[in-house]
């Protein structure tokens, strides 16, 4: 069955919610004008919002959803039958995985150190002091657990990144379904405290990280929502975020957000604090454009005394 996606043109909205792998292993169309002459290396994706983009990993180039109907067999925004990848090979997904580790760690971005950025396994394609920063990508792993079928303990393992090509369009190499919260692996190795801090995004996590170790000395628990919005990350990883006493959800200062923080109530109940940024819509907005780290510092300071 072919996928039907009618373009929107909303920026904001575009790329909203998680992203799904569709079909792999097609010819680059040179969106960029780099010279790309691959024959396989582009990926389509389906995103939540009803919208296909594409990425080459040849030639490093995101397609936007009107230059993947350049691609043969897409017609206005819907995928031919036998373009649709049922089933990815494992080795397919190991070998993007690998290639995505391989991105370095280089500089500061949005304020967050380069010592934040490997700590929290950060990469980054193209360079934010020379202008040409086209990418910053996020590790996720999967959960550990047992396998019912012969009862073996089951690893966590890096099973994913989520891709931020710049401004904000988004897609995940691997996956980030069912994986543990961002940043959750950290955690883990750090000592419970009795209070856990969840933000809505992935820049919003690494502010507040970077915050608390300036102010603090230490890494401290925080965490981010894999997909800004929705809980269904909480859900999934409840046994560990109802470990703390107190869980802070510092969400974005919008509809969403709003809503994100309903549904987190009904989940924690007492155990929930929301937080609402002092300057712009979140952590990194207090950090960038309002009293910088003092400001995030001390809005977190305010709400852990509730």
């Amino acid at each position: 069955m072919a996928i039907s996606v009618p373009i929107k043109t909303h920026e904001d909205d575009l790329f909203s919610g998680q992203s799904e792998r569709v079909s792999v292993m097609n010819p680059c169309h040179d969106p960029a004008g780099k010279g790309c002459k691959s024959t396989d290396a582009v990926e389509i994706h389906a995103h939540d919002s009803g919208v296909l983009s594409g990425y080459c990993w040849s030639c490093l180039s995101w397609y936007s959803p009107q230059e993947v109907d350049n691609i043969v067999g897409v017609t206005d925004g819907v995928l031919s039958p036998e373009m649709i990848s049922q089933d990815l090979p494992e080795r397919y997904v190991q070998d993007r995985l690998k290639q995505a580790k391989l991105f370095p760690i280089m500089e500061p971005w949005r304020g967050i150190s380069t010592r934040t950025m490997r700590y929290s396994g950060t990469r980054m394609r193209g360079s934010p002091y020379f202008g040409t920063l086209e990418a910053v990508l996020f590790e996720y792993y999967s959960r550990e657990g047992i396998d019912e079928e012969d009862d073996t303990f089951i690893e966590s393992v890096l099973s994913g990144y989520k891709v931020r090509i710049l401004p904000k369009q988004m897609f995940v190499i691997g996956g980030t379904r069912g994986s543990k919260l961002y940043l959750q692996r950290q955690a883990e190795a750090l000592p419970n405290k009795g209070y856990l801090i969840v933000t809505e995004g992935e820049p919003d996590c690494l502010t507040v990280l970077e915050t608390l170790r300036m102010k603090t000395g230490k890494w401290c628990r925080v965490v981010s929502l894999p997909t800004g919005g929705s809980i269904q990350g909480i859900i999934n990883n409840l046994e560990f975020v109802e470990s703390h006493s107190k869980v802070l959800f510092w969400g974005d200062n919008d509809e969403v957000g709003l809503k994100c923080i309903e549904s987190m109530k009904e989940l924690l109940g007492d155990k929930l604090i929301p937080i609402t940024s002092k300057s712009g819509k979140d952590a990194n907005d207090s950090l960038l454009k309002g009293g910088g780290v003092d400001e995030v510092y001390d809005t977190l300071k305010g709400a852990l005394t509730r």
